[in-house]
């Protein structure tokens, strides 16, 4: 069956800004802003992705601490008879097998990365590729391969024989535990990819990033404040974007609020965190006597563009990457539900750590508690709809996910406020509704009931 048959009850209607509808001069909730580093920020997330910064580090701290080895070998004479490899050769010969050894290693590990990589995008979904890329394990393994051929090379090339014989033996002992720590790595590492390969593993690293961001970016109801909004105005200004187009990763609001009070006016942005948007985007609205003076470059600067969407202000990431496994797991193609079931379980998990928070009203004041600026923030309806329309579409013939989505419906309901109770009944309805028509068996015969592992 298609799947446009499957749905026949018009969707509910999602408003696009989802903060808290107040008229001027009303007591609303809002947050006082706190001070983002965008700099900051924006190294943190290059370090983190990049596959070079970790292992320089470990690649400096090699040449330094095997030089002053050697340093201290030339002043202090240090009997090393008990070491395997206490004669020139012998020590000349190990660290050549190293050196070239490590090289060998390293190969075995980029191409093994490579392959996860691959795996990861082409099997469960592209957005998992940044689990791998953000691995601190790879990039620490890497790190340990490279810093002993540095100290493999540094003591080779200080290995002499003849007359003047030179046997750095805190050298040679230095190589032994950096020998010791590579096996050790590559053990951690083989294991370490095998994990993330396996995808219930993928998921629970995905959930557990969702958990942190939801707890960081989405307040609790103490963090709010009872603020006055501004006066609106009629003639407010529309401020596009002009600059070179990306995601939006992330806005320091307190510079906003900064720069909306410099200039008396308050601001509404109309595009969410974790939107592309590019030249000529609607990007915010100034209303105030001096909106015409706050320019779109003043509002730029107060923002993060990238190349993808992070984690930083946007924890429906987390969800949308679990979808993605989710409905490709549910495609004719590859036709697992079973992993679908184990999406859902995760997802549940996030939006029950969600629905613990009050909606976030995008709301942010200045230090006379008054509203200067205004952002569509996700609340909860936007996350329901996020986890689980998409998969009850692409899974609503399949008995397994109908069950297991009920039973999430129904922890939900036992949990949420009334409003939000009314949101999970909506989705209930709608999931029995799309099911009867593609397996009405299942409804004659009684099997649409909660079951959290689906068929078991």
């Amino acid at each position: 069956m298609k799947a446009g048959a499957m749905t026949t009850v018009e969707p509910p209607e999602i408003p696009f800004v989802t903060q808290e509808s107040a008229q001027p001069g009303e007591i609303v909730r809002a947050l006082r802003p706190t001070a983002l580093s965008l700099r900051w920020l924006a190294f943190r997330e290059r370090i983190l992705l990049s596959a070079w910064c970790i292992p320089s580090l470990f690649i400096v701290g090699a040449f330094v601490v095997s030089g002053a080895t050697l340093i201290i070998d030339s002043r202090v004479s240090i009997r090393g008879g008990w070491l395997p490899g206490a004669t020139p050769a012998t020590a000349q010969s190990l660290a050549s097998t190293i050196a070239t050894g490590m090289l060998t290693f390293t190969a075995v590990l980029f191409s093994s990365t490579i392959v996860a990589i691959q795996l990861a995008g082409g099997q469960y979904s592209p957005r998992a590729v940044r689990v791998f890329a953000r691995s601190a394990l790879t990039h620490i393994t890497l790190g340990i391969f490279l810093a002993t051929f540095v100290v493999a090379l540094n003591t080779l090339v200080q290995i002499r024989e003849g007359v003047d014989v030179n046997l750095p033996t805190l050298a040679i002992i230095l190589l032994y535990v950096m020998v010791v720590a590579t096996l050790i790595a590559f053990v951690m590492f083989c294991q370490g990819i095998i994990r993330l390969l396996r995808v219930q593993y993928l998921m629970f690293e995905m959930s557990n990033q969702g958990r942190e961001a939801i707890a960081q970016f989405v307040p609790e109801a103490r963090a709010y404040v009872d603020a006055t909004r501004l006066p609106a105005r009629d003639d407010a200004q529309l401020v596009r974007f002009d600059g070179d187009p990306g995601v939006l990763q992330a806005i320091d609001m307190a510079g906003v609020v900064a720069r909306a009070v410099a200039h008396d006016v308050g601001i509404e942005f109309v595009v969410y965190v974790g939107e592309h948007i590019g030249p000529g985007t609607p990007f915010a609205r100034v209303y105030g006597a001096h909106a015409d003076q706050l320019s779109a470059q003043e509002l730029i600067a107060c923002c993060l563009l990238g190349g993808e969407r992070t984690l930083v202000q946007d924890p429906g990431l987390s969800i949308r990457q679990l979808v993605d496994i989710a409905i490709r797991a549910l495609s004719p193609a590859i036709n697992d539900p079973t992993t679908g079931v184990q999406a859902i379980d995760h997802i549940s998990d996030l939006l029950a750590l969600f629905a613990t928070r009050p909606d976030p009203s995008g709301y942010y004041v200045d230090a006379n508690d008054v509203v200067r600026v205004t952002l569509p923030e996700p609340d909860f309806l936007r996350m329901m709809t996020l986890g689980y329309t998409e998969i009850a579409l692409f899974g609503a013939n399949s008995p397994q996910i109908p069950r297991r989505l009920l039973a999430a419906y129904e922890r939900l309901e036992g949990i949420v406020d009334p409003p939000r109770r009314a949101v999970v009944q909506e989705m209930r309805r709608r999931l029995l509704v799309d099911v009867q028509a593609a397996l009405p068996k299942l409804h004659e015969d009684g099997l649409i009931t909660p079951n959290r592992l689906g068929f078991g």
